[in-house]
Protein backbone atom coordinates (compact mmCIF):
# COMPACT_ATOMS: atom_id res chain seq x y z
CA UNK A 1 0.00 0.00 0.00
CA UNK A 2 1.51 3.24 -0.72
CA UNK A 3 0.80 6.34 1.29
CA UNK A 4 1.28 9.87 1.48
CA UNK A 5 4.01 11.53 2.59
CA UNK A 6 3.59 14.95 4.25
CA UNK A 7 6.91 17.40 4.93
CA UNK A 8 5.86 20.30 5.80
CA UNK A 9 3.93 22.24 2.97
CA UNK A 10 4.92 19.09 0.51
CA UNK A 11 3.03 16.01 -0.22
CA UNK A 12 4.66 13.47 -1.99
CA UNK A 13 2.57 10.72 -2.99
CA UNK A 14 1.10 8.77 -5.82
CA UNK A 15 -0.69 11.05 -8.41
CA UNK A 16 -4.48 10.27 -8.77
CA UNK A 17 -4.16 11.66 -12.90
CA UNK A 18 -1.75 9.74 -13.60
CA UNK A 19 -0.74 7.55 -10.61
CA UNK A 20 3.63 8.01 -10.65
CA UNK A 21 4.74 9.29 -7.52
CA UNK A 22 5.64 12.72 -7.85
CA UNK A 23 5.13 16.07 -5.51
CA UNK A 24 1.45 16.72 -5.38
CA UNK A 25 -0.74 19.89 -5.22
CA UNK A 26 -4.00 18.56 -3.80
CA UNK A 27 -3.35 15.25 -4.71
CA UNK A 28 -2.47 15.88 -8.82
CA UNK A 29 1.07 16.17 -9.86
CA UNK A 30 2.22 19.49 -11.48
CA UNK A 31 2.78 17.60 -14.84
CA UNK A 32 -1.01 16.84 -14.95
CA UNK A 33 -2.23 19.82 -13.77
CA UNK A 34 -0.26 21.50 -16.77
CA UNK A 35 -0.48 19.24 -19.41
CA UNK A 36 -3.03 21.20 -21.88
CA UNK A 37 -4.89 18.04 -22.17
CA UNK A 38 -5.17 17.25 -18.95
CA UNK A 39 -5.48 19.36 -15.36
CA UNK A 40 -7.37 18.77 -12.14
CA UNK A 41 -10.65 17.74 -13.15
CA UNK A 42 -9.04 15.46 -15.88
CA UNK A 43 -6.95 13.94 -12.60
CA UNK A 44 -10.52 13.75 -10.68
CA UNK A 45 -12.38 11.70 -13.52
CA UNK A 46 -8.82 9.30 -14.28
CA UNK A 47 -9.30 8.59 -10.19
CA UNK A 48 -12.67 7.76 -10.41
CA UNK A 49 -11.85 5.28 -13.48
CA UNK A 50 -9.74 3.83 -11.51
CA UNK A 51 -11.76 3.14 -8.35
CA UNK A 52 -15.37 2.21 -9.99
CA UNK A 53 -15.02 -0.39 -12.11
CA UNK A 54 -18.97 0.12 -13.13
CA UNK A 55 -18.09 4.08 -13.93
CA UNK A 56 -14.97 3.30 -16.46
CA UNK A 57 -17.10 0.94 -17.97
CA UNK A 58 -19.64 3.59 -18.58
CA UNK A 59 -17.28 5.91 -20.02
CA UNK A 60 -15.50 3.64 -21.92
CA UNK A 61 -19.12 2.80 -23.81
CA UNK A 62 -18.96 6.40 -24.45
CA UNK A 63 -15.77 6.86 -26.00
CA UNK A 64 -16.70 6.81 -30.00
CA UNK A 65 -13.34 6.29 -31.98
CA UNK A 66 -11.48 3.33 -31.67
CA UNK A 67 -8.43 5.07 -30.71
CA UNK A 68 -9.53 6.81 -27.77
CA UNK A 69 -11.16 3.30 -26.93
CA UNK A 70 -7.63 1.98 -26.92
CA UNK A 71 -6.12 5.19 -25.17
CA UNK A 72 -8.69 4.46 -22.55
CA UNK A 73 -8.11 0.91 -21.97
CA UNK A 74 -3.99 1.28 -21.85
CA UNK A 75 -4.63 3.80 -18.97
CA UNK A 76 -7.06 2.08 -16.97
CA UNK A 77 -7.10 -1.48 -17.60
CA UNK A 78 -6.61 -3.65 -14.96
CA UNK A 79 -6.14 -0.46 -12.74
CA UNK A 80 -6.52 -0.97 -8.85
CA UNK A 81 -6.17 1.24 -6.13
Amino acid sequence: MIRLVIISDVTIGPCMGCARMARLDDRVCSSCLGAPDRGRRWAELADHCRRDPAFAAAVYERIESPRGRQLFLALFAGART
